[in-house]
């Protein structure tokens, strides 16, 4: 990616990376209605429109498709970023905070969606200080001041914990 114009940089955004921001705000359309924004970002990944309405379901949002986004709340704005993160099952998901606006419940459901898209063969990176996603990883990295101070991995009880040096 070193070498990519910028056209060639949005094409790989847009086509292969799916992204969660931190606010939701920054990644919907205002102006699109819900099952109008999934429809958008299918044609960019070429993705079937079929799997829309998957998508929807996958983060409880069926009933608010032909709702715009100044008519959801913050929590219903961020499980839409979250479902145009996932439409065409894109290899690889980015997520910062995808939890963070959300109760237990559509905290559960959104990170169900993340790991179904996952198991499907989606790399998936979230970043987050919520336990409840914390909990579920397969793999987690500690940052501390930005560099990687421990790992684990799996269920194993095993850790790897990296000192201020980089020393394992």
């Amino acid at each position: 990616v070193g070498t990519a114009s910028t056209a060639e940089l949005r094409r790989l955004r847009r086509r292969r990376i799916g992204f969660v921001p931190q606010r939701a705000a920054g990644a919907v359309f205002p102006h699109l209605r819900a099952d109008e924004q999934l429809g958008q970002v299918a044609s960019w990944r070429r993705a079937s429109r079929d799997h829309l309405d998957e998508a929807l379901d996958a983060v409880g949002l069926t009933d608010r498709a032909r709702h715009r986004p100044p008519a959801l709340s913050g929590g219903e704005q961020q499980r839409l970023a979250v479902a145009l993160a996932l439409v065409g099952h894109p290899p690889l998901v980015v997520a910062d905070e995808p939890t963070a606006e959300l109760d237990h419940a559509n905290a559960d459901r959104v990170m169900d969606a993340l790991l179904a898209v996952a198991a499907a063969g989606s790399a998936v990176v979230i970043s987050s200080h919520d336990d409840r996603v914390t909990h579920r990883a397969d793999r987690l990295l500690r940052l501390r001041h930005g560099v990687v101070s421990s790992e684990t991995s799996g269920t194993r009880a095993t850790a790897a914990v990296i000192d201020s040096t980089g020393r394992l």
